[in-house]
């Protein structure tokens, strides 16, 4: 009667269900992450090539896979993390050990040595006056690459005298950084022209022209006096 089918297939169901409960239980396999790694081994430096950080595939396991977040490639410098989540790629497995992996990666600014930047101005030959503007600067081609220079004080100018000259060099992007003196200072002058006047005598031509000429001349004269109206020999 019904009470005996009922039973029946109570018992069959129950049995169906605990046996597929079983089997699941034996076809789930542990695979041990714990020796799983990335692949950055030590900071990186900035050469104007993309850098990244994955996982090192000699040390993942087989039937995992990951999911990435964060950053995991760059470009300029900095300091940057990335985290990789392990699963596996089907219900039969299941990971023990940390199944989360998050690694901070560097990239390093490039260095410029800016030891050789140097003046093109000869303190052993200093400029003459002439009337013309004289200018002092750096040497183009000490100055390298990915370097740009701030000019300050004075690196120009007309009349004779002493100045002073200041170059500032400082890195043109973030990815650089410089090494040697990056503040060079330059004591330069402009010596004051001679004239050389044989005649007539010297307190004529000084009040004669002093204002035109001390400001940029010495005045040499060869003083020779005058006796009885003449000039003497």
């Amino acid at each position: 009667g019904e009470p005996l089918t009922y039973v029946l297939l109570t018992v069959v169901s129950f049995a169906f269900v605990t046996l597929f409960d079983i089997k699941k239980k034996i076809n789930v396999a542990t695979i041990d992450v714990s020796g799983v790694k990335t692949n950055y081994t030590a900071a990186f430096t900035f050469d104007d090539a993309m850098k990244s950080v994955d996982i090192d595939a000699a040390t993942l396991p087989a039937h995992v896979t990951y999911v990435v977040t964060g950053t995991a490639s760059a470009l300029n410098a900095g300091s940057y993390t990335v985290v990789f989540t392990l699963s596996s790629d089907s219900d039969n497995y299941v990971l023990s050990g940390n199944p989360v992996i998050s690694c901070s990666w560097v990239i390093n600014k490039a260095e410029i040595d800016v030891s050789g930047v140097k003046w093109d101005y000869n303190t052993n030959t200093p400029f003459v006056y002439t009337g013309t503007e004289k200018s002092v600067a750096l040497v183009a081609n000490s100055i390298p690459a990915h370097v740009d220079v701030t000019m300050g004080g004075t690196a120009k100018a007309t009349n004779a005298g002493q100045y002073q000259a200041t170059a500032t060099l400082y890195a043109a992007s973030q990815n650089y950084v410089l090494t040697g003196k990056d503040v060079l200072t330059l004591n330069w002058r402009i010596n004051k022209a001679t004239i050389t006047i044989a005649e007539p005598c010297f307190l004529i031509i000084r009040n004669r022209f002093s204002k035109s000429f001390t400001s940029g001349f010495a005045i040499k004269a060869i003083i020779k006096p005058i006796t009885n109206g003449k000039k003497k020999a």
